[in-house]
């Protein structure tokens, strides 16, 4: 295979284990949202930077895939971060819950907070400003 050719990577399987009783509550959500990607890497008619604002939420496929995405996201020298989720909130452009985390460099200072949308078909391989993704 030709190295220019990138791979789409697989989204986790977060459904075969977990609770049958859970699994249907978070696709139920999934589906009922009017705004779920299935093939794009942001919701489309977002506004404000993509991720970096509650009105543009990065999409990810389910609860289980905010940690997967944060786990690609790397500073722009490849260095890594971490993360602190800070809790749920609204906003009036996106129909569902969004998830907020702050974002940390090595040094353990606060660089950003990211926010995810984690009801959607598929995780985003869109970084926001500032950070670049990296799939292993």
């Amino acid at each position: 295979m030709f190295s220019f050719f990138k791979r789409k990577p697989k989204e986790i399987d977060w459904i075969s284990n977990r609770p049958p009783a859970i699994v249907k509550l978070m696709l139920e959500e999934i589906a009922n949202n009017t705004q779920a990607c299935q093939t794009t890497d942001e919701i489309p008619n977002a506004k404000g930077p993509f991720g970096l604002c509650p009105s543009n939420p990065v999409p990810v496929y389910g609860v289980p895939s905010n940690e997967v995405y944060l786990g690609r996201l790397r500073m722009p020298n490849g260095n890594l971060i971490r993360w602190r989720r800070v809790g749920s909130i609204r906003n009036e452009d996106i129909e569902k819950p969004i998830d907020d985390y702050e974002v940390f460099d090595r040094s353990g200072n606060i660089i950003a907070h990211i926010y995810i949308s984690p009801y959607h078909w598929r995780t985003s391989l869109k970084a926001p400003d500032g950070f670049k993704i990296v799939i292993k």
